[in-house]
C-alpha cells in the first residue's frame, strides 16, 4: 500500500522489535538496509521500483 522503500525499514522494524531487540540495534539497521536498497536496486541492479497503491488509486480521492 505504501510502496516497497518505505516498507522495508518499517519491517525490519517491526520484525526486530518482536523478536526482542532493544529500538537502539532496530533503529539503525532498519535505517542502513533501506539506505543501501535504494542504490542496490536502481543503481547496481538497474531495476525499477514498482508503483505504490496510493498512487494507483490516487484519482479516487
Amino acid at each position: 500500500m505504501i510502496g516497497v522503500l518505505p516498507a522495508i525499514p518499517v519491517f525490519i522494524l517491526v520484525y526486530m522489535l518482536t523478536a526482542g531487540e532493544p529500538w537502539r540495534m532496530a533503529l539503525p539497521v532498519a535505517a542502513a538496509t533501506a539506505t543501501a536498497a535504494y542504490p542496490l536496486f536502481t543503481q547496481l541492479l538497474s531495476l525499477g521500483w514498482p508503483q505504490p497503491m496510493h498512487d494507483l488509486l490516487g484519482w479516487l480521492f
